[in-house]
């Protein structure tokens, strides 16, 4: 039983590995494939074998390091993305603009003796 899962357990093993330490998607879920496969078998015969579950471990480590990665790639696009958009709405729309309209006028309200009832 050991020497027809011999390439599964290296396959799964390096894969899981690889995808640990470059991040790889594909490789993560290939090794998870691989390395499941070799695990569910040896289970059945009640063997236990540790590139098996060195491959099971690396390639979920690698699938976890994957989808953090993706998450932050895409927090940092879209706080970029909503800094842009603030930034460039508040200087379309300068605040001194609106004290000089409030400085010329003058309400018939305000006190002013110009104006005689």
């Amino acid at each position: 039983m050991d020497e027809d899962l011999k390439g599964f357990k290296i396959a799964g093993f390096v894969l899981g590995l690889i995808s640990t330490i470059t991040g790889g998607l594909l490789m993560a879920i290939l090794g998870l494939v691989f390395s499941g496969k070799c695990r569910n078998r040896l289970k059945e015969t009640g063997e236990k074998d540790g590139l098996v579950t060195a491959g099971f471990v690396l390639s979920i480590i690698g699938l976890a390091r994957t989808i953090v990665a993706v998450i932050i790639v895409f927090a940092v696009f879209f706080m970029s993305m909503f800094a842009m958009i603030a930034s460039s709405s508040s200087s379309s729309y300068p605040s001194s603009s609106y004290s000089s309209y409030s400085s010329s006028y003058s309400s018939p309200y305000s006190g002013s003796s110009s104006y005689r009832y």
